[in-house]
């Protein structure tokens, strides 16, 4: 395998907030050229795959501004910080109510590699109880459903469920019950 050695000469930050920074770095290709390459710098974000004792996933009715439409996610978002297990777990808690005695790391995403540095935590959440309401009254989110296995996968066939964070989510989901 050819190893590519792209050279950065010069970075700078374009824009920045508390979830990103949009970075632009002069960079030196391997034939000589320079060129520029932005991308957005994110921190680490996390998911829960919540599995009920029927092996059912909780997914939560989230809006979503850049495409002006709801769709169906598992919980999750920044670990702000925190370990990813703990940021799951709060995500889990905010958006859902439900608090899981067993987890366990099923997976790592980085699902736009070319725009963004992101890696996302995956967490599969076991052995569930409510403690009442989600807690995170800012989150556009309008409703949480279990779904066994083979909706999920009707949901993804038809489009209704589209993005990628959450497919690979279900992919490695499915991995750890054996339905793949």
């Amino acid at each position: 395998m050819k190893k590519v050695s792209w050279k950065k000469i010069d970075s700078r930050v374009a824009y920045k907030n508390r979830w990103i920074t949009l970075r632009e770095d002069t960079i030196c290709l391997p034939n000589g050229d320079r060129d520029v390459y932005d991308y957005i710098d994110s921190p680490l974000g996390v998911m829960a795959v919540a599995l009920d004792e029927d092996n059912r996933m909780l997914l939560v009715r989230h809006y979503r501004y850049p495409t002006q439409r709801y769709g169906w996610e598992f919980p999750g978002g920044g670990a702000d910080g925190q370990s990813a297990l703990r940021a799951a777990k709060r995500e889990l808690l905010e958006e859902t109510g439900y608090v899981a005695r067993a987890w366990k790391k099923i997976g790592t995403q980085n699902s736009w590699a070319f725009r963004t540095n992101e890696k996302i935590a995956i967490y599969l959440a076991q052995e569930l109880s409510l403690h009442g309401d989600p807690t995170d009254d800012s989150e556009p989110i309008s409703g949480k459903k279990w779904f066994t296995v083979e909706e999920i996968s009707e949901c993804i066939e038809s489009g209704t469920i589209c993005d990628a964070q959450i497919i690979t989510a279900f992919f490695y989901a499915c991995k750890h019950l054996g339905r793949i």
